[in-house]
């Protein structure tokens, strides 16, 4: 009998950690740095307390919003900073967020757009150790998380092997795997003839897959300068007039950082051009001086980055010229609607490395 209580009760607890009321949860404001405290419960999940709550007085940069945040947090905390920031050139509501757990963290989130303590339902990205970032146009007012629950995303390149010296997640062979899973999803996206506003959104949750981080756009708009047709698409795409780019970067260790900017226009943030740019990694502000091992890692990736577009989209010798010298490789590809430019310099007697890949559409 006693057995049969025991079943009841916990069945009465699961039942009740179910249907917790969204106003069971705490409200976090708009400007607001919070950390919540975890703890599993007998459903699988995690029940959670406000642990800290502050006002941020400043709207948020993505340049410096890393130092908002815990560099290393406990097992059991999530921490977050909510609040508006520049999204390249649009004032946007912003939610970065991590965790402390050895896991990929799920949760549902409730958003607040007009400031009237009705909330609603919004998608979201697991979270893990490094800051994953929610993006609105609009201004959120408050926001509420609920049902906290380990995910089944996994750590990609868990098992690459890195010097101690470059903390970095991926290595060179890692990156060109990124790069292959990553290429038809950025052909697709240049090409496609309807955009949504959702691609921007689509945008931020691929990059965050790969655990690359925001990098500033300054000095973005000289990439724009690709000879077209005898005239420069210098701050426009085929006369259309587009935004600063949003701008990612991860390491490629032990001597490379990618970079990647997608162009998107101002009034339908459709995305018209996509550019990858890789460089030299710096050390502690200084460059590495392996230059042996750095010349044949960028040849090695210059090499890959041309036999995976050629696999894909037929090499222009029609509408563009190639060019092959001892410093410098010019290819040209094309898909259908979309054209690629792949330029590559190197002099090792000037210790200079430049490899660039320009992806966009011919309207």
């Amino acid at each position: 009998m006693r057995y049969f209580e025991l079943i009841i009760v916990l069945l009465l607890l699961s039942i009740k950690s179910y249907s917790q009321k969204l106003d069971d949860f705490p409200t976090i404001p708009i400007q607001s740095k919070f950390t919540l405290k975890i703890v599993p419960n007998n459903s699988g999940s995690f029940n959670y307390n406000l642990r800290e709550l502050e006002s941020i007085d400043s709207d948020l940069n993505l340049g410096e919003v890393n130092t908002l945040l815990s560099d290393s947090l406990p097992k059991d905390e999530v921490q977050g900073v909510f609040g508006l920031g520049d999204f390249g050139n649009t004032k946007s509501t912003l939610l970065i967020i991590k965790t402390g757990n050895e896991n990929f963290l799920d949760y549902e989130l409730f958003i607040d757009t007009k400031n009237n303590g009705k909330y609603k339902q919004t998608s979201t990205e697991p979270i893990y150790h490094f800051p994953s970032m929610e993006v609105w146009q609009n201004r959120i007012y408050s926001i509420k998380i609920k049902n906290i629950k380990k995910s089944d995303q996994v750590l990609i390149g868990t098992n690459t092997k890195l010097d101690t010296i470059c903390k970095g997640k991926y290595d060179l062979t890692e990156g060109n795997r990124i790069f292959e899973n990553q290429i038809d999803y950025i052909l697709n996206l240049v090409s496609k003839e309807e955009k949504r506003n959702s691609e921007i959104e689509r945008i931020i949750k691929v990059e965050d897959s790969i655990q690359s981080s925001i990098s500033s756009s300054w000095g973005w708009g000289d990439k724009l300068l690709i000879s077209v047709e005898g005239r420069y698409m210098d701050g426009y795409i085929n006369s259309r007039k587009v935004k600063q780019p949003m701008v990612y970067e991860f390491t490629e260790c032990p001597n490379l950082k990618r970079y990647i900017g997608y162009y998107y226009t101002k009034s339908k943030k459709d995305v018209k051009m996509v550019v990858q740019t890789w460089k030299l990694r710096r050390v502690n502000g200084w460059y590495s001086r392996d230059y042996e091992s750095v010349a044949s890692d960028f040849r090695e990736k210059h090499n890959f980055l041309k036999n995976t577009l050629s696999s894909r989209m037929s090499i222009d010798k029609g509408d563009h010229p190639n060019h092959e010298s001892a410093l410098y490789s010019i290819d040209w590809f094309k898909k259908d609607n979309t054209t690629a430019k792949l330029a590559f310099y190197i002099d090792e007697s000037d210790k200079s490395y430049n490899l660039n890949l320009y992806i966009f559409k011919n309207d």
